[in-house]
């Protein structure tokens, strides 16, 4: 998401579609019913994501952040040191049809000698890692017939950097 060389923002949309529709027809009666996920995202050193701009949208509505949060554990980047992490346990309503979840950069400085051989190619956001702990998935060929917990992967994104030009004349 964004526009223009400066500024954009990392967006995490979910969607349900046949869980909602079992979810909304099943009796709850006098219980709340809520989905729990867990988010877990990794952004580059490069990338100065400011994290007090997250903001939650349930069923395309805004929502306040402190209603949907469990937890939230965020350790920023280092400059050419480390990466960003962002953990995220949500609770979310059961009759619930979609979730987003948006954060906000800027792109950092970069030296000419840390673009990697073909910068117009652009620089990877790793997938965020979603899982369910309450949803469980079976594996039939597993010795012990265990549960094992189910994960997903968001889509991996693209970053274009604005690219110097290297002029190979004298």
């Amino acid at each position: 998401m964004g526009s223009g060389n400066g500024r954009g923002a990392i967006a995490i949309y979910l969607r349900s579609i046949e869980l909602s529709e079992g979810l909304k027809k099943s009796d709850i009666v006098g219980q709340s019913c809520e989905l729990r996920v867990n988010v877990f995202q990794v952004v580059p050193w490069y990338i100065k994501v400011y994290y007090h701009t997250l903001q939650v949208f349930v069923n395309q509505q805004s929502r306040a952040v402190a209603d949907i949060m469990e937890k939230i554990h965020v350790s920023p980047s280092k400059d050419k040191k480390s990466p960003g992490v962002m953990e995220l346990i949500l609770k979310l309503p059961c009759g619930l049809e979609s979730a987003a979840l948006n954060l906000e950069f800027d792109k950092g400085f970069l030296h000419i000698d840390e673009y990697p051989p073909d910068a117009n190619q652009g620089f990877d956001i790793p997938a965020a890692v979603i899982s369910y702990p309450d949803f469980h998935a079976s594996m039939r060929f597993s010795k012990d017939g265990s549960l094992n917990k189910s994960s997903m992967f968001s889509k991996c994104q693209v970053l274009f950097f604005l690219t110097q030009k290297y002029c190979l004349y004298l």
